[in-house]
C-alpha cells in the first residue's frame, strides 16, 4: 500500500493506510473488500466452498467500475500488480489453512 500511495499521490488520488480496513465479512463463506472513489469503484470477493473430500476451495473475483478516464487509466496500470497481489494473498491463505 505504501508503494501504491507513493505512485498515485501526484495524480491527486487518496492514500490508503491498510486494505484490511475495507474488509466486510458477509458470511462464513464470503468476505469482500470494497472501495468507492472518484476515479473507480471496486469490489474483491473471497468465496470458500467445501468440497466432497472435505477440502476447502477458495476463489477470488474482482469487479471494477470506472467513474472517469482516470479510473480506466489507473486500473490499466494497476491490473498486473492486482493479479500478482491476489496470487500472493491466495498462497498466503493456503499456507495458513
Amino acid at each position: 500500500m505504501k508503494f501504491r500511495n507513493a505512485i498515485v499521490k501526484p495524480f491527486g488520488l487518496k492514500g490508503e493506510k491498510n486494505l484490511s480496513d475495507f474488509v466486510i465479512v458477509e458470511s462464513n463463506r464470503l468476505a469482500t473488500i470494497s472501495k468507492n472513489d472518484k476515479h473507480l469503484d471496486f469490489v474483491i470477493a473471497f468465496m470458500t466452498e467445501k468440497r466432497m473430500n472435505d477440502s476447502l476451495y477458495l476463489s477470488v473475483s474482482t469487479k471494477v467500475r470506472y467513474n472517469n478516464r482516470m479510473g480506466k487509466f489507473y486500473f490499466t496500470i494497476i491490473k498486473p500488480f492486482h493479479r500478482l497481489i491476489c496470487k500472493i494473498l491466495l498462497k498466503r491463505v493456503r499456507r495458513n489453512l
